[in-house]
């Protein structure tokens, strides 16, 4: 199907704005896309407060496998 022209909210669209329009996501698709930003937010923080003492650890062991080399 072929549009002229439409009309949303008193604004009157172009075949070419009409054409920007559908390719737009969906609100389900945004919805489900800003869901799952939402969700990954604690698994992200998750993540970077358990890589503090890991990392720390893993410096201490070096340190001390670099003592023990030495001596």
């Amino acid at each position: 199907m072929e549009f002229t022209q439409g009309c949303l909210d008193g604004q009157v669209f172009t075949p070419a704005d009409l054409k920007k329009l559908e390719d737009l996501p969906s609100k389900q698709e945004l919805i489900a896309k800003i869901a799952g930003m939402i969700k990954q937010m604690p698994t992200k923080v998750a993540l970077a407060v358990n890589a503090l003492p890991r990392k720390t650890a893993y410096a201490v062991k070096a340190v001390k496998d670099k003592m023990e080399d030495e001596a």
